[in-house]
């Protein structure tokens, strides 16, 4: 974030993933919310929700299913 020029909150990482998952794939927005949790910083259930989705068209159920449960603990 910081080589962007982008202060690291919890709305810019978000807005983040989502522009990466629709142009690089989910897995490239799995490794933002990796770096994202290692700065403590917790994503809104709505970008759960999307990665979700996008780990279920790609038949990766599990990360899906995780995501989800993520989701319901918030």
């Amino acid at each position: 974030m910081q080589t962007l020029g982008l202060q690291s909150s919890r709305s810019t990482y978000d807005g983040f993933i989502r522009a990466i998952i629709t142009t690089r794939g989910f897995s490239e927005g799995v490794e933002v919310l990796k770096v994202m949790r290692e700065e403590k910083i917790k994503p809104h259930g709505s970008t759960l929700a999307v990665l979700a989705i996008i780990c279920s068209r790609e038949l990766e159920l599990d990360l899906a299913e995780s995501f989800l449960d993520e989701i319901s603990k918030i």
